[in-house]
This record gives C-alpha cells, structure tokens and sequence, in this order.
C-alpha cells in the first residue's frame, strides 16, 4: 500500500518515536510518541502505520554501526495498514490509537 500512495504522488511519512528506544522502554512493543504523529494524521487525507521489527538485530542500541553478516543476516520484518482517522478522535486519543495499531502490527511478528 505505501508504494501504490507513492505511486500517486503521495506522501509517506515514518515517523519514529523521536529517539532511539532501548527494548525495556517498549511497551506494548511501541515506544512514546509524540504528539506530532497525532499532528501528522490529522493533517493528512489518508495515513499508513508502519512498523519494523527485528532492527535491534540489525542495529543494536548500544552498537555505533548496523551489525553486517552476510552469511547470517537477521531478518527486518515490515507491516503497514491503513489509519483512517476518526472526526472527534484528536490529540492524546489519536496518539494512542496510532500507538495501538503499532502495537498490533507487532504483535502479528
């Protein structure tokens, strides 16, 4: 789906949750976002959540480079769905929900 938005000219925003966030940080997997994701959705006419798991593998918090084996390479898992944003749902509540559909898309890993 984001590359059929792409396709039409739209925009594609990843929107991380400001920093690098160690797992114990995680809950429910996401860490806090902030209120600009909030912001970003309820500017945009459609939004497209995305999550990747497995990064820490690749890129471990404590680690200066990405970890690079080309004979045992971890694997980045990608989910996107859809967030369609609700007329009387703002601030704090659409945070939230865009935090809750994170935690899903993670949870199918």
């Amino acid at each position: 789906m984001p590359e059929a938005l792409l396709a039409r000219g739209r925009t594609v925003v990843i929107a991380a949750e400001g920093r690098i966030v160690p797992d114990r940080e995680r809950r429910d997997g996401v860490g806090e976002l902030c209120g600009g994701a909030a912001w970003l959705a309820r500017r945009a006419s459609e939004s497209v959540v995305l999550t990747l798991t497995g990064t820490d593998d690749v890129w471990p918090v404590e680690r200066t480079l990405p970890r690079w084996s080309a004979r045992n390479r971890p694997a980045v898992t990608v989910r996107a769905r859809r967030f369609l944003v609700a007329p009387d749902v703002k601030g704090a509540a659409l945070t939230a929900a865009i935090s809750a559909t994170m935690s899903e898309l993670i949870e199918c890993a």
